[in-house]
């Protein structure tokens, strides 16, 4: 096996010698055996089957790969071959590569924002599979939304206590929003206690 040389020199020439005799007379020779490699292993995806980029981010990873083979196409030649997902992603440049994603509007065949996609490695004879999950990370890139009416009343004579009350479409950030007054004709005549105006 060429990637496993068991010659002195560990480099696949093996080396013999003879000695022909004809009863009276000796010859040496000296016969070099040299073990030439073959494509004969598949190339190993060294690109991590894991992935993540940020939302509104294009995600782009080179897609490496090693051979023990000293011949044939090293590094590999890289194709999409199949995936859940893999309509949304290219090869550039032997980068795999996918426009920037909308956390909170993911496209994903799941539509969980963890898009799949098979690559296929070709050494020139023989093919290694990987598939490589991406991960959309979601940011804190929404504005909170306030679910409290800015319509509010009270009777005469009464204490007004309305509970601020707000939403985000984001998953990372203050959820729900802290509130502070910030301004208004009247706001020296409010405060905000325990989340309640």
């Amino acid at each position: 096996d060429f990637e496993n040389a068991v010659d002195s020199g560990t480099n696949n020439t093996y080396e013999v010698q003879v000695t022909a005799n004809d009863g009276a007379n000796s010859t040496v020779k000296t016969i070099t055996v040299t073990v030439n490699d073959l494509n004969d292993n598949a190339p190993i995806i060294s690109t991590n089957a894991a992935q993540s980029v940020n939302e509104n981010s294009a995600f782009s990873v080179a897609l490496t790969s090693t051979d023990a083979d000293t011949v044939g196409t090293n590094p590999a030649t890289f194709a999409i071959t199949g995936g859940a997902d893999s309509g949304l992603f290219s090869i550039v440049g032997g980068n795999l590569t996918m426009t920037a994603k909308d956390f909170e509007n993911a496209v994903d065949s799941g539509t969980n924002n963890t898009y799949e996609v098979q690559v296929t490695a070709n050494d020139g004879a023989n093919n290694t599979v990987k598939t490589i999950t991406v991960t959309v990370n979601d940011l804190n890139d929404n504005a909170p939304v306030i679910t409290t009416n800015a319509v509010q009343s009270v009777s005469e004579n009464s204490a007004f206590s309305v509970a601020l009350g707000s939403t985000d479409a984001d998953t990372v950030g203050t959820n729900p929003a802290t509130f502070a007054i910030t301004g208004g004709t009247d706001s020296g005549l409010f405060s905000i206690v325990g989340g309640n105006l």
